[in-house]
């Protein structure tokens, strides 16, 4: 824009005007071919980075021809900032060496057009040195910041894979602990229970392996487990308490919006684990489960009056961490735990209508 812009007010300026007029239009046919390349290679290569080079240095020489000794270090002189373009295009495209040398070529060969002004101690002289030493200048300043942004570029790289390994050893955990919580929650309580001897109804227990086996199945096809009501998935629990010797009483209060099935199941199984904890620890016969809409959620209440533990002491066991609180996290829920030995134990269960 420069060249043509000054070929069109300057042109009685110019020792040879059409040689000007060439190298403008060589010059813009030289940038597309070079815009075309890069876009085709998506970078800037070395072979796009020679041949600007030369290109800019028999423009160089061109322009010197077509201009006299007083305006070669004027903006008739338009060449100069475009071939500093080109000691950009040599920090990106090839080697710190190689492109050093260019700049120095650069300077040499500019030094060379504006000789009788450097020589000449006038103001020009000053202006024609300040230009020669500009083309190592940018080359330096041009080279920093490519490798500074490649650098940066490298460390994102790094990081952005760094983060998908975590993310897939995550979701790997993540599936882990929901196929062990899935025994956990159905398959061992059930033989815990067996196994402690409780008095069980034959038909109950057959009842309730099959219910267990289907969910199994579900599982491992991948299908989504079987939709429910969170009253009728209390229910469901308090009757099969009530076989294994303990009285639930549910206390519910008027649900308007149902959560999403993801959010029942997540409070029912959560729920299960801490009634099977009442069965193991507390020593009760009875307990007390309250579920209400409060603060834009579900919350579900489960208290006994049994003998309690110190909640400083705290179990990190498998059904307490991922049963519990791990699941409620996992909808974006909560979990919370207070107990005092004598006074029996309350663990509250909040969880979002819709899960995060």
């Amino acid at each position: 824009m420069q060249g043509f812009t000054c070929i069109l007010t300057g042109r009685s300026a110019y020792r040879r005007p059409r040689l000007a007029t060439a190298t403008a239009v060589a010059a813009l046919a030289e940038l597309l071919w070079m815009a075309k390349r890069d876009l085709s290679q998506g970078r800037h290569d070395a072979v796009a980075v020679r041949a600007d080079v030369t290109f800019g240095a028999l423009g160089l020489a061109a322009l010197s021809m077509a201009t006299g000794p007083v305006d070669r270090t004027s903006s008739l002189n338009w060449m100069m900032p475009l071939t500093v373009g080109s000691c950009f295009g040599s920090a990106l495209g090839v080697g710190r060496r190689e492109g050093a040398v260019l700049s120095a070529a650069f300077g040499t060969a500019y030094a060379a057009s504006t000789w009788d002004s450097i020589v000449g101690g006038s103001g020009r002289s000053a202006t024609a040195i300040a230009n020669t030493v500009s083309y190592p200048a940018f080359f330096l300043i041009a080279d920093y910041g490519v490798r500074l942004i490649r650098r940066l570029a490298n460390e994102l790289d790094e990081a952005r894979h760094t983060a998908v390994e975590q993310s897939a050893r995550a979701a790997a955990e993540t599936a882990r602990n929901r196929e062990h919580r899935l025994l956990h929650d159905s398959v061992v309580q059930t033989l815990e229970a067996i196994a402690a001897g409780y008095e069980l109804d034959p038909d109950h227990v057959r009842h309730q392996a099959q219910k267990e086996a289907a969910a199994l199945r579900r599982a491992i096809a991948g299908e989504a487990p079987a939709s429910f009501t969170l009253i009728a998935g209390l229910d469901a629990l308090a009757a099969d308490f009530f076989e294994r010797g303990l009285r639930v009483e549910l206390v519910v209060s008027e649900i308007d919006d149902e959560p999403t099935p993801a959010v029942t199941d997540a409070l029912c199984h959560a729920c299960r684990e801490a009634l099977t904890n009442i069965v193991k620890h507390a020593g009760v016969s009875s307990t007390v489960v309250r579920a209400a809409p409060v603060d834009d959620g579900i919350r579900v209440t489960i208290r006994d009056q049994g003998v309690g533990f110190d909640a400083s002491l705290e179990s990190k066991g498998f059904g307490l961490k991922n049963s519990i609180r791990r699941r409620l996290e996992e909808i974006g829920g909560r979990a919370e735990l207070t107990s005092t030995p004598g006074r029996g134990t309350k663990v509250e269960l909040w969880a979002p209508m819709r899960s995060a």
